[in-house]
């Protein structure tokens, strides 16, 4: 726990160099946050300190729109008949054409599919596209990607797909499109392990086109079953939300920021519980709030069912490590806990506070173990330019077996 919160990525930093310098692979180490704005900013810091690292959205990228986006090219290309993906394809940043092009082109043009109709707008004239509505964006737009698109057509049924993806991506200039665009870094890692996923199944020799596109569609709609495997993982430091870690497990595991608040707050002027019913909130005629008694309780149950599933996350974080496990956070003081508002409150009450030497003593059915608390760190000005930086010798809490401490909970929790 340190005293400074500027210096908690710092010292994860260290920590980090001198595990990897003692034999641990960055792939076998992964950083979980309980939430995810801050993930980018950790990668950042990792970064500049040298040490490889990348943002997963686990389970959920398939689901994002760049991963979408090439899905719906690759159903486009093996099937020209495929409207919805080529309505898809055709509004991406890998084409771009606008809503108002799409919809002219589909109503006003000859063709039985949209393919056919695209392809006939590259052969009119220009004169011709305009009286229809067309702005001369949209027109320069299909004439250069009709001859392009067509010429994919014809490499889709005789390269790897993965290839012609990585080749659409560079001639179209995808790769710094999506790079440009709002986390655009986490969007390029997500493209490179949908590319990579899709290697792998043209790697398992399926017996047609049909089943490999069957098998990639249940990828896509059943992200739960896509396991983040080698293939996918970068040689470098992983970091990912708790939720997305879940079924996954890292020889070592960071856990940073446990000082974070859970979110209590509620305005909703309704609070409803299966037990204790409707608890309004209503406004006087001076425009005061009066809440009644219902209300007021099912606010407190509310706050225990939001402190009981925040301590299930937390399991779910520290069983996720198989060998090592390092959890940081700020704190100002060691004060004994009366309210659990963090997972650093969840650890401090399961512990007695020794304030004279600045540890947390937990009692074991195997004896008494001491751990230290509170470490000044101040790291140098050499700790992010420097990657070779020797550990401090104090270290925040760093446990293993740490899940012993729910064990009076543990009957209500559901490790993953």
């Amino acid at each position: 726990v340190l005293f400074r919160s500027e210096n908690e990525y710092a010292y994860i930093a260290d920590w980090i160099k001198t595990h990897q310098q003692q034999g641990t692979g960055y792939r076998d180490m992964a950083v979980l946050c309980r939430k995810k704005k801050n993930m980018e900013a950790i990668k950042q810091f990792l970064n500049r300190s040298g040490i490889p690292a990348h943002v997963v959205s686990g389970k959920e990228a398939f689901h994002k729109d760049e991963v979408l986006d090439l899905f719906n090219l690759i159903q486009g290309l093996l099937d020209t008949a495929n409207n919805h993906a080529w309505t898809a394809i055709l509004k991406s940043p890998l084409v771009a054409l606008s809503e108002d092009g799409v919809f002219h082109i589909t109503t006003q043009l000859e063709g039985e599919t949209l393919f056919e109709k695209l392809h006939h707008a590259a052969a009119s004239p220009e004169s011709t596209l305009k009286t229809l509505g067309l702005t001369e964006w949209d027109i320069f737009t299909i004439k250069t990607m009709a001859p392009l698109i067509k010429n994919w057509k014809t490499k889709a049924d005789i390269i790897p797909l993965s290839y012609l993806l990585s080749t659409i991506l560079t001639e179209t200039g995808g790769w710094a499109i999506y790079r440009q665009l709002p986390q655009g870094e986490q969007k390029i890692d997500h493209i490179n392990g949908f590319l990579k996923k899709v290697a792998q199944f043209e790697k398992s020799r399926f017996q047609s086109r049909k089943m490999f596109m069957e098998m990639l569609e249940h990828t896509i709609r059943y992200p739960e079953s896509v396991e983040l495997d080698e293939a996918l993982v970068p040689d470098s430091v992983t970091i990912m939300s708790i939720h997305s870690s879940k079924g996954l497990e890292y020889p070592t595991v960071i856990i940073p920021e446990c000082h974070q608040q859970f979110n209590f707050s509620t305005s909703d002027p309704i609070i409803i519980d299966p037990e204790m019913g409707l608890g309004l909130s209503v406004k006087s005629t001076h425009f005061e709030s009066k809440h009644n008694i219902i209300r007021s309780q099912n606010r407190t149950r509310q706050r225990e069912k939001l402190i009981a599933e925040e301590q299930r996350i937390f399991y779910v974080a520290c069983t996720r490590a198989k060998d090592n496990l390092l959890i940081t956070g700020t704190r100002q003081n060691i004060a004994p806990v009366s309210t659990i508002k963090s997972f650093l409150d969840i650890i401090l009450s399961h512990g007695y506070v020794d304030e004279a030497t600045a540890s947390l003593t937990f009692r074991f059915e195997e004896g008494i173990r001491q751990v230290p608390l509170i470490r000044h760190y101040e790291p140098s000005a050499k700790t992010v330019s420097q990657p070779n930086q020797e550990k401090p010798k104090d270290s925040p809490i760093e446990l293993k077996n740490l899940h012993r401490l729910f064990e009076q909970t543990q009957s209500e929790l559901s490790p993953e």
